[in-house]
């Protein structure tokens, strides 16, 4: 009878400890998808050619594109990520060359022929647009900002791509979200690109991409 007893008594005592705790679920977290440093300057997920033109090149642990002519532009995308959909997208990036009238970014949902950009231009200015063989839009036209660095320091750039809405940021603030459903899928990269002015480029570094949750 003891026993039976303390065994009563240990059981209620658990019931009613138990009655002091509630289950709280557990929040989702973002999870890394991928990232690249550019430390290894043999890596073959990135595009390394250069010529008279410009050309791509990792060095001393940054990717830098440049372009030697005028009115021109040059992407690149990577290989070792794909049909990526939903997700976040950050990078950092400064300014190279001589160049003022010229604009760099970062790319999302690449594939063969297209992508989306979002670009930061030397004159403090931004743009999202989406490229296709048959066409490039901005979406919607250059934008001045009061967000972006001036040349020779380190700009932040960030897209969350949910579906047919993305939104911007520059040196983590928010910037706009824009409404577009051309592209529904790819991998990330950048682009650099020239204007009436010669010579102008970008390095790019830190490049992640996240998983979003709501």
């Amino acid at each position: 009878m003891k026993r039976w007893g303390a065994l009563l008594l240990l059981f209620g005592l658990m019931g009613g400890l138990a009655g002091c705790f509630q289950f709280t679920p557990l929040t989702p977290q973002p999870q890394l998808l991928y990232s690249e440093d550019f430390s290894n300057p043999s890596t073959s997920a990135w595009l390394q050619d250069t010529d008279a033109s410009g050309g791509w090149q990792i060095m001393n642990g940054r990717y830098y594109g440049m372009l030697t002519d005028d009115d021109s532009y040059y992407y690149v995308y990577s290989g070792a990520i794909s049909s990526l959909t939903d997700f976040r997208i950050v990078a950092t990036t400064s300014q190279q060359g001589t160049a003022a009238d010229h604009s760099w970014g970062i790319i999302l949902r690449a594939s063969d022929e297209h992508f989306y950009a979002f670009e930061i231009s030397a004159d403090g200015y931004y743009v999202f647009s989406v490229y296709t063989p048959s066409d490039w839009a901005n979406l919607p036209e250059w934008q001045k900002t009061d967000k972006i660095r001036p040349a020779g320091q380190t700009n932040t750039l960030r897209v969350d791509a949910r579906g047919n809405s993305f939104s911007l940021y520059i040196n983590d603030q928010f910037v706009t979200t824009v409404q577009d459903g051309t592209l529904s899928s790819g991998s990330v990269g950048f682009i650099v690109e020239t204007w009436t002015d010669p010579n102008g480029g970008a390095w790019f570094d830190n490049l992640e991409v996240w998983s979003l949750v709501d």
